[in-house]
C-alpha cells in the first residue's frame, strides 16, 4: 500500500515519518527471485553435492601482497559490538568519528565522511550525510570480515577513495542456528536466525532493539533504536560460470542520535532508516567478472530544539550500478581492466522547519538530483625474481545536476606499487597514488537548518584531490605477523564546513593540507591455545593556514589476547588512548583514557553455546570522538549471548 506524504500548500511532496512504499514487498519479491533461481537448477544433482561459495569482487584488495590491507572480524572482538562503526574502529589506522549510536561513522588515516569508499559485497554505499557513511542498516552480526585497503585508491575505485576502501564481506551460514542477545546498556535485546534452505541458498535475519542508555557519570544518552534486517544469498554454477544473487534489507525505527547537547537543548532521532540492496554478480574461470546492483534508501531525521523549533529532514535516492572487468595472465605479468557505471537518481533532500509560532517552511531543497559517473580502469603487474611492480590508471567522467544546475568533471588518476622480498620472510612495499572526491549534492546545493545549525551549500566547490605515499614493512610466519606502515598525503581543495560571521555554516575549499602518520600491528601465535595482538596508530593533519584538520583520532595502542581450551575460550581487549589537544575547527580536545573489555565463551552442550561479555570494563567517562557534539561512551555494561543449533 502506498502511503500519503505530508503536503504543504504551494510546495512539493515531502514524506516524513511514513513509508513512501512498502519495502518489505520489494524484499519478498527479490527473495522469491533468489529462491526461484535455486529451484530452477535443482534438477542438476551435482549442484547438491557441495556448498557453492560466493563471488568476490576482483578489485577487492591489491594485487601486491605488501600493500597495507587490514582485516577485522566481529568473531575476534572481546568487547561486545553495538554497531559496524565500532567494528571499523578496531582496525589499525581506523577510528570512530562523528556521533555515536548505530549511525556511528568512521575514518581511515584521517580521511573521514565521504573521503573513503564503503562497499557491501562490492556495492558502493553512497550517502549525502555530512557525517559520511555509517552502515547503520547492517547488523554487525551479518559481517564475516571487514577489510580496509589503506591509501589513495581512485585508480581502481574512482571518486571518494582518498583514504582507502572499506569492504564488508557478509557471513554465509553453514547450518541452522538461533541467537539470543541481552545487554544491560539500554536493556538491549536481539534475536537472530540463520539457515541454509539448500546447498545454494542461505538466509540470515536479525531483530534488535534498545532503550536509551547512560554514560559512566550517569549522563543520559540518546541511543535507543529498533532494527530489523534480512540477508539472502543464492549461488549457482552454469558450466564454468559462477552466479551469485544477494538481497540485503535493513529497516530502522526511532534511531537515537546521541549528542553532548542531549537532552538539555536538542533531541535528534531518525524516525525511519530503510535500505534495500539487490546485487547480482557472475564470474568465470577465464577471469571475467560482471556485476549489476540497485540500492534504494529512504530515511528521515527529526531534531527538536527545546523551546525553539522542530526540524524534519527527508532523504531519498536510488543507486544503480554495473561493473565489468577482465583479469588475465601471461608469462611475465598479470593484467586487469574494467568498466564501471554508477547512477544516482531521484535524490531528494528536503527540510521542514516548524517554529513554535507561525507556519512551517520547506527549505534546503535538493529536488530530483542526479549523479552519473562512468569510469575505465586498467593496471598491470610485472614479476621479477624477488620484486613485483604494479602500475594502474583510471579515467572518470561525472555529471551532477539539480533543478537545472549541472556540472561535469573529468578526472585521471594513477597508482604505482612495488614490493621486494627480503631474507627471513620479510617484505617491504612502497606505493604512490592519486585520488579525488567530488562534492556531494548536499555540499553543493543544500541550504537549511540541520542539527548542527544553519547550513549553506556552495555550488562553486571544486573536487578534493590528494597524492599519497606509503611504505610498509611486513613479515608473516607461523608464530609472527608484523606490519608497520608510514604514510604521507598531500591534499588540495580540502572541503571543510566553516562558520561564517553571521554564525551560519558553509562549505569551503581550503587551499591545501597534509596528513601524515604511521600505524601497524603485530600478532604472536605462540600456541594453538594462546594468541596475542598489539595495534598502534599515530596521525596528524594540518591545513596550510595552520589549522588542524578534522577527523584525525588521537594516538592509540591496543592489545587483544585470546586463550582457547576444549570447552571454553577467554578474550581480553585493552586500549590506551593518548591525550590530544590539537584538533580541527569543529572538534574539542580529548583527554587520555584507558578502555577495556572481556568475553568468555563456552559450550554448554552439543547444541548450546553461550558467551558473556563486558564493555567499558573500567567504567570510564570518555568521549566517543573529538567531534564537538560527540556524546560520552556507554557506561560499563554486560552482554549475554546464547546460540542453539539443532
Amino acid at each position: 500500500m502506498l502511503c500519503s506524504p505530508l503536503k504543504l500548500k504551494g510546495t512539493r511532496r515531502f514524506p516524513m515519518t511514513t513509508f513512501r512504499c512498502k519495502k518489505e514487498v520489494i524484499t519478498l519479491l527479490a527473495m522469491a527471485c533468489c529462491t526461484g533461481l535455486s529451484s530452477a537448477f535443482a534438477t542438476d544433482e551435482t549442484l547438491e553435492e557441495i556448498i557453492v561459495s560466493g563471488v568476490k569482487d576482483p578489485r577487492s584488495g591489491s594485487l601486491i601482497s605488501g600493500s597495507a590491507s587490514r582485516l577485522v572480524s566481529p568473531a575476534n572482538s572481546a568487547a561486545p559490538l553495538l554497531s559496524v562503526g565500532e567494528l571499523v574502529g578496531r582496525l589499525p589506522g581506523a577510528a570512530s568519528n562523528g556521533q555515536g549510536g548505530l549511525f556511528q561513522s568512521y575514518s581511515l588515516r584521517g580521511f573521514g565522511r565521504s573521503r573513503i569508499r564503503t562497499e557491501i559485497s562490492g556495492v558502493p554505499i553512497i550517502s549525502d550525510r555530512r557525517a559520511g557513511n555509517s552502515l547503520s542498516f547492517l547488523p554487525h552480526t551479518f559481517i564475516e570480515t571487514m577489510r580496509a585497503d589503506m591509501g589513495p585508491a581512485s585508480s581502481l575505485y574512482g571518486s571518494g577513495a582518498m583514504g582507502g576502501v572499506l569492504s564488508a564481506s557478509l557471513r554465509e551460514p553453514e547450518q541452522t542456528a538461533l541467537h539470543l542477545q541481552l545487554g544491560s546498556a539500554g536493556n538491549s535485546r536481539g534475536f537472530g536466525f540463520e539457515t541454509r534452505l539448500t546447498n545454494q541458498t542461505a538466509i540470515t535475519a536479525s531483530l534488535k532493539s534498545a532503550n536509551n542508555s547512560r554514560a559512566a557519570d550517569n549522563e543520559p544518552l540518546n541511543t535507543g533504536f529498533r532494527q530489523s534486517a534480512l540477508y539472502a544469498r543464492n549461488t549457482q554454477t552454469i558450466g564454468d560460470l559462477l552466479i551469485n544473487a544477494e538481497v540485503i534489507a535493513g529497516l530502522g525505527r526511532d534511531l537515537g542520535k546521541s549528542s553532548s547537547r542531549f537532552p538539555a537543548n536538542r533531541i535528534s532521532t531518525y524516525p525511519h532508516d530503510e535500505h534495500v540492496i539487490i546485487n547480482l554478480r557472475a564470474m568465470n574461470q577465464r577471469g571475467m567478472f560482471a556485476q549489476a546492483y540497485v540500492h534504494d534508501q529512504d530515511w528521515a531525521s527529526r531534531t527538536d530544539r527545546i523551546g525553539d523549533r522542530q526540524n524534519l529532514s527527508s532523504y531519498q535516492s536510488q543507486t544503480y550500478g554495473a561493473l565489468f572487468s577482465h583479469q588475465y595472465s601471461d608469462e611475465t605479468s598479470e593484467n586487469r581492466w574494467g568498466i564501471e557505471l554508477t547512477t544516482r537518481t531521484n535524490v531528494d533532500i528536503a527540510e521542514l522547519e516548524r517554529p513554535l509560532q507561525g507556519e512551517a517552511t520547506l527549505i534546503g531543497l535538493v529536488n530530483s538530483g542526479n549523479e552519473r559517473v562512468s569510469g575505465v580502469f586498467a593496471d598491470r603487474m610485472w614479476f621479477f625474481s624477488n620484486t613485483s611492480l604494479r602500475a594502474g590508471t583510471r579515467l572518470d567522467r561525472s555529471q551532477v545536476s539539480n533543478e537545472g544546475s549541472s556540472r561535469t568533471e573529468t578526472k585521471l588518476n594513477g597508482q604505482v606499487q612495488i614490493d621486494t622480498r627480503l631474507p627471513n620472510d620479510w617484505l617491504i612495499a612502497g606505493e604512490l597514488g592519486t585520488a579525488y572526491r567530488l562534492p556531494t549534492l548536499s555540499e553543493l546545493h543544500f541550504s537549511g537548518q540541520t542539527p548542527r545549525g544553519t547550513i549553506r551549500g556552495n555550488s562553486l566547490l571544486a573536487p578534493e584531490e590528494t597524492i599519497g605515499s606509503q611504505v610498509t614493512l611486513s613479515r608473516q610466519s607461523d608464530n609472527l605477523e608484523f606490519e608497520l606502515s608510514v604514510f604521507y598525503n598531500r591534499v588540495e581543495n580540502y572541503i571543510e564546513r566553516m562558520r561564517a560571521e553571521d554564525g551560519s555554516l558553509t562549505y569551503q575549499n581550503l587551499r591545501s593540507g597534509r596528513i601524515w602518520g604511521f600505524d601497524g600491528e603485530v600478532s604472536l601465535g605462540g600456541t594453538n591455545q594462546i594468541k596475542q595482538r598489539i595495534k598502534w596508530q599515530w596521525q596528524r593533519g594540518k591545513a596550510d593556514n595552520g589549522e588542524f584538520l578534522d577527523d584525525l583520532p588521537p594516538p592509540e595502542v591496543s592489545y587483544t589476547g585470546t586463550w582457547h581450551s576444549v570447552y571454553f575460550s577467554v578474550a581480553v581487549d585493552l586500549a590506551y588512548r593518548f591525550k590530544r589537544s590539537d584538533h580541527g575547527p569543529s572538534e574539542v580536545p580529548l583527554g587520555s583514557s584507558f578502555i577495556g573489555g572481556a568475553r568468555i565463551t563456552w559450550d554448554l552442550s552439543p547444541h548450546w553455546s553461550a558467551s558473556l561479555a563486558v564493555s567499558n570494563g573500567f567504567d570510564r567517562t570518555y568521549r566517543v570522538s573529538a567531534d564537538e557534539d560527540a556524546p560520552l561512551a556507554n557506561e560499563r555494561a554486560a552482554h549475554l549471548s546464547l546460540r542453539w543449533t539443532p
